[in-house]
């Protein structure tokens, strides 16, 4: 499947009349303080006495091993000692994926930053090198797994080997020099991960030896970096501008004594609330429509309150109120046997300070913690999952629940009335950039086990076909009219001409049997037609999905190619077309599940030809028309992908057409479902 490109006038003229005139300018002052050599002209500050550089400590407090142990079974236990053992030995495990090697010397040329940033393309190795792989491992996030089983084990040998990592990063990434230095918001990050470090590995630092004093200088030097480019990041209006908020306010608190000290955290103090205020909606809907970048946020928001309560600042009302809306969101999307969310828009396996033996695909440590802090409450039952609440909700940082209006709206979602199995309807009404063409995409959940699911990101930079490849429509779980986006593609990580959703049928309490959910999306009103879909839940453990393509006003009759798509768990499967309906059979660990294809022709008497068709790992197993290479697989975390199976069903008419997809699951056998949420 090809998706067009615009013509470079036409992509200006949408994307000046389109985003927001805020973002335009900023991202215009940035680039012409680049292209004029304004920017990138940092210098490595002279020598300072080591007086201004002595740094707060302890930054924080450090939970109580005893608590924490009390969590943890010996089999978590032996699953963190393996991965502090994997570092010792040079490997990590990147954005959650499984282990490789850890290289912290970036590609050549050794140049400053500016000068890279300004020709990015001349330097890099190629034009599909993926910068991500570079700077992740440069982020130190697998150090904190390090401190982790170190504030445990008090093993020395943990401290050296971080102490070891920071001189060899020092070595081969000088300060304002090579890749590692080109974006502020990984500068940040990196900062506030050697800051945690500093503080756990406080025991085992000799402030006598060199590596201190330019350990020091770097944090200063990261800090100092930073303001240069934060037209950039509120050219971004996301994650990238409060990464470098907490950064800045990260190193004012750390390096107190340090004459830009007070500048530092009161702009980034500032900065971070701005930016949240901005950036969630009331209803708690993050600007990045990104459940991993959800939870990036909570965690910066965490790190900066445990910080701040220990300094006496306290977050503005109208923030807490927002970072409680958020996390109240992501949580109604959370699963809550697995613990895992659904893999919504950009996923790059952003995961900040993972402080719990937890895997990365597990959301209750975060909303563990955020729930004490931001709600007042806990939102899961006692777990393994509230270590990183003894490390980030300490009791100064707990607060009663923040005072509001009316309860935030929950996501679009429906829980079967036998609790075994939940939807969530994508319907989203963008005021920011959207990320995935994605809207009435359906997650299915059953059991903990994801059956209707997101194939996720894989890779923004790669070669064809795996260029940011998943953010398109047609892999989404909707449907796609005459193969084009919902939305118009104009970059890598750019849609215009925003589809926007409205929600038609939905109660925040309806999991009775038949209740059902509905919402309308306008993203191929230039066909003339709108895209209904409803979501009814049935008794015993049935789902019916109706999608419905309708003529707008004004519409002039043609046919069209409607191709109907469902991503799927790769298991043993049966396909059959039947006189009415196509008909997949899955063998799930639990039983048999089935998925049947059928229409309903308007008007009455009309005959539609279901055509289906069966891909895996990019490969055709069923049909005659040849598929994408990227269809049939999911992407759980950045760089990782793994086969799946992808489900479409063509047809050919001229609207209205109706076409009806059940789930029929099988009946309880009494799996243990964990509760659900309060």
């Amino acid at each position: 499947m090809t998706y067009p490109e615009l013509p470079r006038w036409h992509r200006f003229v949408k994307i000046f009349t389109q985003l927001p005139v805020r973002q335009t300018v900023a991202y215009l002052r940035y680039r012409t303080g680049l292209l004029s050599g304004h920017i990138g002209k940092d210098k490595h500050n002279e020598p300072v006495s080591p007086e201004v550089l002595s740094p707060e400590y302890p930054l924080f407090p450090l939970p109580q091993v005893s608590e924490l142990m009390l969590l943890y079974t010996p089999q978590e236990l032996a699953n963190l000692q393996k991965q502090a053992a994997e570092i010792l030995d040079g490997q990590v495990r990147l954005f959650g994926g499984p282990p490789q090697p850890l290289v912290l010397r970036p590609p050549a040329p050794l140049l400053p930053w500016g000068e890279l940033e300004r020709r990015a393309q001349a330097y890099l190795p190629d034009a599909h090198f993926d910068l991500k792989q570079v700077w992740e491992p440069a982020r130190f996030g697998w150090a904190i797994t390090l401190a982790l089983a170190y504030h445990l084990e008090q093993k020395p040998e943990y401290a050296r080997a971080f102490w070891d990592r920071v001189a060899e990063f020092l070595e081969n990434n000088p300060v304002y020099t090579g890749w590692n230095w080109v974006s502020a918001q990984e500068v940040g990050l990196r900062l506030i991960s050697w800051v945690f470090c500093y503080t756990v590995f406080a025991p085992e630092i000799n402030p006598n030896d060199p590596l201190h004093l330019r350990f020091l200088e770097a944090i200063a030097a990261s800090a100092s970096r930073i303001p240069a480019t934060l037209d950039y990041a509120r050219a971004q209006g996301n994650n990238h501008l409060l990464s470098e908020a907490a950064a800045l306010y990260t190193a004012g608190c750390f390096l107190a004594h340090f004459p830009a000290a007070k500048a530092w955290r009161e702009t980034g103090w500032s900065l971070f609330h701005q930016g949240l205020l901005e950036q969630i909606d009331a209803d708690g809907v993050y600007c990045q429509h990104s459940a991993n970048y959800t939870r990036l946020v909570l965690q910066l928001a965490l790190w900066m309150s445990c910080l701040a309560s220990e300094r006496g600042d306290e977050f503005p009302p109208p923030v807490s109120q927002r970072l409680a809306a958020a996390t109240r969101w992501i949580c109604a999307l959370t699963d809550p046997i697995s613990g895992q969310a659904p893999n919504l828009g950009p996923n790059d396996g952003a995961y900040i300070l993972p402080l719990t033996v937890r895997s990365f695909s597990d959301y209750r440590p975060v909303l563990q913690a955020a729930g004490r802090v931001f709600c007042g409450s806990n939102l899961f039952p006692t777990g393994a999952w509230d270590d990183m609440s003894l490390w980030l909700a300490t009791p100064a940082t707990l607060n009663s629940p923040p005072p509001a209006n009316s309860p935030p709206p929950a996501p679009l979602t429906l829980r079967h009335s036998n609790r075994e199995s939940w939807v969530y309807l994508r319907a989203a009404s963008f005021t920011g950039r959207p990320g995935h063409a994605d809207q009435l995409h359906l997650d299915l959940w059953w059991r903990g086990m994801n059956l209707a699911r997101d194939a996720g990101t894989y890779a923004y930079t790669a070669p064809p076909p795996w260029d940011n490849a998943l953010v398109h429509t047609a892999v989404h779980n909707t449907l796609t009219l005459e193969g084009q986006d919902q939305m118009t593609p104009a970059g890598r990580f750019l849609f215009l001409d925003w589809a926007q959703a409205k929600v038609l049928v939905w109660s925040p309490d309806g999991d009775k049997p038949g209740s059902v959910i509905a919402a309308r999306q306008d993203g191929y009103r230039r066909f003339g037609v709108d895209h209904n879909r409803s979501v009814q839940q049935l008794p015993p453990a049935m789902w019916r999905v109706k999608d419905e393509i309708l003529p707008m006003r004004g519409y002039r009759p043609r046919n069209f190619t409607l191709r109907l798509h469902w991503l799927l768990p790769d298991w043993p499967w049966q396909l059959k077309e039947l006189p009415d309906r196509i008909r997949l059979e899955l063998r799930s660990p639990f039983g048999l599940i089935i998925l049947e294809v059928w229409s309903r022709p308007l008007p009455p008497g009309k005959t539609l030809q279901l055509q289906p068709q069966l891909y895996r790992a990019g490969e055709t197993l069923y049909g005659q028309t040849p598929g994408s290479p990227t269809w049939g697989w999911f992407s759980p975390t950045y760089r990782v992908r793994e086969p799946a199976l992808s489900l479409a069903v063509e047809v050919r008419a001229s609207p209205p057409v109706i076409l009806f997809t059940d789930w029929i699951l099988p009946e309880s056998s009494g799996i243990n479902t964990a509760p659900g949420h309060p």
